[in-house]
């Protein structure tokens, strides 16, 4: 798994020095990057928490700042892919005037702020699971819509697209 974070970071490090001037290619990789975040976040509490716990003995101090740590970590990613998705869904369809991106985006953004700012920050294996099943279910209410959205963005794209070599690029995008 620290292989597949290692790579998610080196795929938005790629994308971002292949063409940083293209808007949805600075959000890919954002998406590429906070996905490897995530990862991480599951290798930080499955491996490394774990390994301090049962062979270390650490500090109760210092294993409870390292779960609010995995808890931050994990809510960022929880609350920012989906926001990242719809935007490069959008960017890459280029449906949004120039004067009116700034808006758009911060009005996307709300649903993200308050649902970091209401749910419980703490790590998953520390919620009860009422916790985290009320946990899920809110974050549910925006996200799916959000990643609803920005799928059929991408496929409109595709099926928007007259060109074959940009169309089967596009569909490698989708894909």
């Amino acid at each position: 798994m620290i292989i597949v974070c290692i790579l998610l970071w080196i795929l938005a490090f790629i994308i971002i020095i292949k063409d940083y001037k293209t808007e949805s290619t600075r959000w890919m990789a954002a998406i590429a990057f906070l996905t490897g975040l995530g990862a991480f976040s599951v290798v930080f509490e499955d491996n490394i928490i774990k390994y301090f716990i049962n062979e270390n003995g650490a500090d109760s101090k210092i294993i409870k700042l390292m779960y609010s740590s995995n808890g931050i970590l994990a809510a960022m990613v929880h609350c920012l892919a989906p926001y990242c998705m719809l935007i490069y869904g959008m960017s890459y369809l280029n449906i949004i005037s120039k004067s009116k991106k700034r808006i758009i985006y911060i009005v996307l953004f709300i649903p993200a702020i308050i649902s970091f700012i209401i749910l419980p920050v703490k790590s998953n294996s520390l919620k009860t699971p009422e916790e985290l099943m009320l946990y899920f279910r809110q974050l549910t209410l925006w996200t799916v819509p959000y990643m609803i959205a920005a799928i059929y963005l991408l496929v409109y794209s595709y099926v928007k697209e007259k060109s074959y070599l940009i169309k089967k690029y596009k569909f490698g995008v989708i894909y």
